[in-house]
């Protein structure tokens, strides 16, 4: 997956953009096409929302709360757990 593959008309021909935070753990690729269709969602208005879906063999605390920390800024709708 990478940004190359998105189809901003498809984004902003939908009425919401729902992200992971597993998409964006599973590589630096797929970390910045998540980024990117959040991008988008926000330029064409659309509306954006966000599950952190930590999943800590994926990654370490600090490295998930600086990239979701970024990712999930702007959205109209966050999900998560309760730490």
């Amino acid at each position: 997956m990478k940004p190359s593959d998105l189809d901003r008309a498809d984004i902003a021909s939908c009425r919401w953009l729902h992200a992971t935070g597993i998409t964006a753990a599973i590589s630096e690729s797929a970390r910045a096409t998540v980024a990117e269709s959040l991008n988008i969602a926000r330029s064409v208005g659309i509306q954006k929302s966000f599950d952190l879906n930590v999943r800590r063999k994926l990654w370490s605390d600090e490295k998930a709360r600086t990239v979701l920390a970024d990712l999930a800024r702007d959205v109209d709708i966050l999900f998560g757990g309760m730490e």
